[in-house]
């Protein structure tokens, strides 16, 4: 190696660690060079990685293990609601199968209801109810204490509380259960928690950009390729497939990136650009002639490797083991500490 490539490796290094100083202290370094041999292989799974290597979003494969169980507890509750509904707007039925039916209800609201985060004030507003219902004569069962009886025994317990109602008094109970999980499930099919959204069937992508969710969601359905204007727009598309785990449209962007990338490396390495010049443009507004793809398709634009890539907290794990696997002989990836 001549005393020339040594000193153009030696500023490389130093323009590169001074472009991303302070973003983190691992970072992967990409140079065109034959002069480094060692080349690391990351490990593409994420539990394996470094916490600044690590998703920033989870991805839907690990939310859904989540969502599973609010999924059985959601479940729980339509079931209550369905009951409910044929109970309060169903056709009649046996006086002692219905008064059975809601007492199961209204008992396992106050003891184990699906969302344990709404039990407490479930109780409570489940006994101001049952209060009021008990105050009326007329719903309250032949059991149920009065007069000096009643204010002998004090407030009772909740369960004894709905024991006390008659048919009529648990048919206004059933009714008020109704109104009550309504509003709750409501709720909870409306939060932006990704988690219980994705337990009522819907995905809630935060952060995520609306035309890269369009390409993929166009790529779903016509089950085609996708166009995408830049190679920026292309990596928000394989950030996206990386958290929706759809493996194959993985593949396809892992693939156009590491091809108009190693056509990208061998035009620049024989028109004279240098690696430096490249990095240095990251603060340009517009990208010069020599940072477009020389195939003419418009997809790539070399600086995205060096913004995403090395800049970004946290790029998807698996562009590491495409680039490094990259048929580009001079191109190597490794570990640096930046100070």
């Amino acid at each position: 190696m001549t005393n020339k490539q040594v000193q153009e490796q030696r500023d490389l290094r130093s323009v590169t660690t001074s472009s991303i100083s302070g973003a983190r202290k691992q970072s992967p370094i990409v140079l065109i060079d034959g002069g480094f041999e060692s080349q690391h292989q990351f490990n593409t799974d994420d539990s394996a990685l470094p916490p600044a290597f690590q998703p920033k979003h989870p991805s839907i494969l690990a939310m859904s293990l989540k969502a599973e169980v609010q999924r059985r507890n959601v479940l729980r509750v339509q079931a209550y609601l369905k009951s409910l509904e044929q109970i309060v707007y169903g056709p009649a039925t046996e006086e002692d199968d219905l008064e059975k039916q809601i007492r199961d209800i209204a008992l396992k609201c106050t003891t184990k209801f699906p969302f344990k985060e709404y039990q407490a004030s479930m109780n409570e507003n489940i006994g101001t109810e049952v209060d009021e219902i008990l105050k009326n004569p007329a719903n309250r069962g032949a059991s149920a204490p009065s007069g000096a009886a009643k204010r002998k025994a004090g407030r009772e317990a909740l369960p004894r509380r709905i024991e006390n109602l008659n048919l009529k008094g648990l048919q206004e109970l059933a009714g008020y259960l109704l109104a009550r999980i309504w509003v709750l499930g409501q709720t909870e099919a409306h939060a932006t928690d990704p988690v219980i959204a994705l337990a009522y069937g819907e995905i809630v992508l935060e952060n995520t950009d609306q035309a890269a969710v369009r390409l993929v969601v166009s790529w779903m359905y016509r089950n085609s390729e996708f166009n995408c204007t830049s190679a920026e727009q292309l990596y928000k598309v394989l950030t996206l497939a990386e958290r929706l785990d759809m493996r194959n449209l993985v593949e396809i962007c892992l693939s156009k990136l590491a091809s108009a990338t190693a056509q990208a490396l061998e035009q620049i390495k024989a028109d004279g650009v240098h690696l430096r010049g490249l990095v240095r443009s990251l603060s340009s507004p517009e990208p010069d002639k020599n940072n477009i793809s020389p195939t003419g398709d418009h997809i790539f634009d070399i600086r995205v490797l060096f913004k995403y890539v090395i800049c970004q907290e946290n790029p998807p794990p698996n562009c590491f083991g495409s680039l490094s696997s990259m048929p580009l002989p001079k191109l190597k990836i490794w570990s640096c500490s930046i100070l």
